[in-house]
């Protein structure tokens, strides 16, 4: 049903009277009431609903029934209309009169009360109510004149009259919520702030939270400035006094419906959570630290419930800032009582601010609680994982927080995940001294996986200065392991560094001492023996890859690197000195992991074409294999197809049709050889190519039948030239010399022909060039094609084409045909005047495609 069917049962009643008329109405109003029900009602569903209460009103009272029309009136003023509707509201006054016989001792209370003359007001109101004459109906009208009265006489009223008043207020029977209710509220508000015995908490909920209307939740605008909502009014009044209340209760009465308006779930929160920040930021302000320390306390415990917001965010970064040097233990508890799981996304993406980033608030906490945890015992760490596990998902590329991650798992027992962690962070740290060190802390159980680790720190790093644990540790571990003079090397590069810098020396060192024997040296090839097992195991989940030396290079600063290649694109040129190494012979296999990452380049010239990306590789560790040389690479065949004598330059075609280049000597190949090397894709600039190494004649030709043969057709033969032109489709055709072949075909003569292509970069087409061509029996239906038709001749003229039915009888016996037509395949002259055709006739023909169109061999009379 849809509200012109309200209208629509609106005018039917008109005509109606008596009870058919009121069932009629009652009709169309129970249609809107379920329009209503049914989510769908609107503007003009309440008007319809209106207007037949309207009518039911009048009906009734025409009827003298006013009980029943006062029961619908009251019905009719319940309407919320979102826009007033004049003429609606011109009719609840007309019938208003009409309705209530006290109208106009009512009217009068309202107007005195309006006028300022309360006491009249009350006692014209105080007759009514001892008369008994004052009905429900008239409880608005009553509120109002209390509401009018005591805020006129605030002044001058004490305590015990205003409360008197609001409870008389309290005790109406109007409706509720409503704009009355609601300046009821503010009067207490505003009241409570002037009087201390006024509880504005026990009248907020004596007035009943749950009838906040929607303008009561939302701030309003006036003159340009911002006015608070009343709600947040009142919160921050409760917050402010120190009212003391159960705030999950207080929230669970004032919630926001998220039907309501569309307001959020943590909005009713953050009404007390705002107010209480700027309480306690006051206390900071005012260095009230006694108090500001409470005020945390209290916060954790009252309001650390969910759902996250900005305003508990706030709280938080407080509590950072303020929890400092002596104060910095209070944090832990405090954090962990703030609920880290509230923290929001917001809370973990970086600030930036006057031109400069500064950490979030969600790192800077974890991290401050993760710094509590170096001098202090905590057994409860669970909530701290999770806060960090929370954070390495939202930052991913924050090293610090995945390697305290790993910290926390140790501490709480989880090895297995804090290697986890490490083996991850090994494409990103490698090559920092510190990784090593913190990842051979996490397997001293291993010893010797524990001393390769110690060994590859200490390898890095450059400056001695940042190696004393490292030192220390790995004397400790080469005196296990009965490797003395290591140790006393050891031991003794990290005496002279502490007393060439003038630092301490601890007590641990001097134990050591009375056992080793301080030596001078290096263990720099220790490390590097040792250093391989750290490096297996740090970089196990990633696969070995077979990579081939290719060649040798000096690179801008003069050094030399070693190139390596796949075969299919992956390529790297690590500096000599990354190989234990003196030489190596190309061709030769080793094993690598790699790092790998992707580059974006921008080298487009307009704005509008994306980026282009490409896969760069770092060697992480290597090892060599047995593999023979160049093994990992593909087989490729190539026919040399020019020779540059004057640069030395051998240019060729790959079967897989992709020109070469490379330098040889011009007398060691000839045009047409066939060759073989190993394939690979070599990196051009940002681009790749196919080049050919470890390349060799073959010594007979078997290799070429490897290029699938194609059937095509000879579609010309110039003898004139020397030359045939044949077809294999209509991409493919070419050129045959006579000195390049034995065979004479005729036109329209099949054979076999092997090819292969290249790009004539100049002109931009594809050339192909023949490899072998033989007779065939073959046949290629698609060029070849035989068919019967009338043979259509035709005439040229001074006045265009003529054909053979226009002609006179003397014209066809002196004139001959220039060229026919057989449907669509056109015939040429030299067959008409060799068959002697000189009238239209049937025929056969036989035609071959030359790639673009049919041309007409032969043809025969039938």
């Amino acid at each position: 049903m849809e509200n012109s069917d309200v209208f629509d049962i609106r005018k039917e009643a008109k005509d109606l009277r008596g009870q058919s008329k009121i069932n009629k109405l009652l009709e169309g109003a129970g249609i809107a009431n379920n329009i209503f029900r049914n989510g769908e009602g609107d503007e003009w569903t309440k008007k319809a609903l209106a207007w037949v209460l309207i009518d039911l009103v009048k009906e009734f009272i025409s009827l003298g029934d006013i009980s029943n029309a006062e029961q619908y009136y009251n019905q009719l003023l319940q309407i919320d209309f979102y826009e007033s509707d004049d003429i609606v509201s011109n009719q609840i006054q007309f019938l208003k009169p009409k309705i209530d016989v006290q109208y106009k001792e009512i009217k009068q209370a309202e107007d005195l009360s309006k006028a300022n003359k309360h006491s009249e007001a009350f006692s014209l109101m105080k007759q009514l109510i001892a008369s008994g004459k004052l009905k429900p109906m008239h409880n608005e009208s009553y509120g109002w004149i209390i509401y009018r009265y005591i805020k006129s006489e605030i002044n001058t009223l004490d305590s015990v009259s205003v409360r008197k008043y609001l409870w008389d207020y309290m005790n109406l029977k109007n409706d509720r919520p409503s704009m009355l209710h609601s300046m009821i509220l503010n009067f207490g508000l505003n009241y409570s702030k002037e009087h201390s015995d006024f509880n504005l908490l026990n009248f907020f909920n004596l007035w009943r939270p749950g009838n906040l209307r929607y303008e009561d939740k939302t701030n309003s605008e006036h003159e340009g400035n911002n006015i608070p909502s009343l709600i947040s009014r009142i919160c921050r009044e409760l917050i402010d006094k120190d009212y003391s209340f159960d705030v999950a209760e207080f929230i669970d009465k004032v919630k926001f419906e998220s039907s309501d308006w569309g307001f959020s779930s943590y909005e009713t929160i953050d009404l007390l959570r705002e107010p209480f920040f700027w309480k306690t930021y006051n206390y900071q302000k005012t260095k009230q630290w006694d108090e500001l320390w409470k005020s945390f306390d209290f916060y954790v415990e009252n309001y650390s419930i969910a759902p996250a917001s900005e305003w508990h965010s706030k709280i938080l970064s407080l509590a950072e800032r303020n929890m400092t040097e002596v104060n910095a233990w209070r944090f832990f508890d405090f954090f962990k009582g703030w609920n880290p799981s509230l923290l929001t996304s917001h809370d973990w993406k970086d600030v930036e601010k006057d031109d400069k980033t500064y950490k979030s608030i969600g790192v800077k906490a974890v991290k401050k609680a993760f710094e509590h945890l170096k001098t202090n015992q905590e057994t409860d760490l669970n909530w701290l994982i999770k806060a960090y596990e929370e954070g390495v998902n939202k930052c991913p590329e924050n090293e610090w927080l995945k390697r305290e991650l790993a910290i926390l798992y140790e501490k709480d027992g989880d090895i297995d995940k804090s290697i986890t962690i490490y083996k991850e962070l090994a494409l990103e740290l490698y090559d920092k001294p510190y990784y090593w060190n913190e990842f051979s802390s996490l397997v001293k159980n291993n010893e010797d996986l524990h001393l390769s680790m110690l060994c590859k720190a200490a390898l890095i790093e450059q400056n001695d200065d940042f190696l004393g644990d490292v030192r220390l540790a790995l004397a400790v571990v080469f005196e296990r392991k009965n490797l003395i003079q290591e140790a006393g090397i050891e031991l003794n590069l990290y005496k002279e560094n502490r007393q060439k810098n003038q630092w301490k020396i601890g007590t641990d060192v001097d134990e050591l001492t009375s056992k080793i024997k301080l030596v001078e040296g290096s263990n720099t090839e220790k490390y590097k023996e040792l250093k391989g097992m750290a490096e297996e195991f740090a970089f196990n989940d990633l696969p070995w890859i077979a990579l081939v030396y290719i060649d040798s290079f000096k690179d801008k600063k003069g050094r030399t690197r070693w190139g390596f290649s796949d075969g299919k694109g992956i390529e790297i040129s690590p500096l000599k000195k990354f190989f234990n190494l003196k030489n190596l012979n190309l061709g030769k296999v080793l094993n690598f992991k790699l790092k790998e990452t992707t580059k974006e380049i921008d080298d487009s010239k307009s704005y509008w074409l994306p980026s282009k990306k490409i896969k760069e590789y770092n060697p992480l560790i290597y090892r060599i294999t047995e593999l023979e040389k160049w093994s990992t690479f593909e087989n490729e065949y190539a026919i040399v197809d020019y020779i540059n004598q004057d640069k030395n330059v051998i240019h060729a075609i790959t079967f897989s049709n992709q020109e070469i280049f490379f330098k040889s000597n011009p007398k060691d190949f000839k045009k047409n050889d066939l060759i073989s090397g190993k394939r690979i894709r070599k990196k051009d600039g940002d681009a790749f190519r196919v080049k050919l190494v470890n390349i060799q004649k073959e010594p007979n030709n078997k290799a070429i039948f490897e290029i699938e043969p194609k059937i095509a057709v000879v579609d010309g033969v110039n003898h004139s030239k020397s030359l045939f032109h044949f077809v294999v489709n209509s991409k493919i055709d070419g050129i045959v010399r006579f000195n390049e072949t034995e065979l004479r075909p005729s036109e329209g003569d099949f054979i076999e022909v092997r090819l292969l292509s290249k790009k004539d970069k100049k002109k931009g087409i594809v050339r192909f060039k023949v490899i072998t061509i033989d007779k065939t029996e073959k046949i290629n239906d698609s060029l070849l094609k035989a068919t019967t038709g009338e043979i259509e001749l035709k005439y040229k003229s001074n006045y265009g084409t003529r054909e053979y039915y226009e002609l006179d009888e003397e014209e066809k016996n002196s004139l001959s045909a220039d060229f026919a037509f057989m449907g669509d395949f056109y015939i040429p002259q030299f067959l008409l005047e060799k068959h002697n055709i000189k009238s239209n006739c049937f025929g056969k023909i036989k035609a071959i495609n030359d790639g673009s169109k049919w041309k007409v061999l032969d043809l025969e009379i039938l």
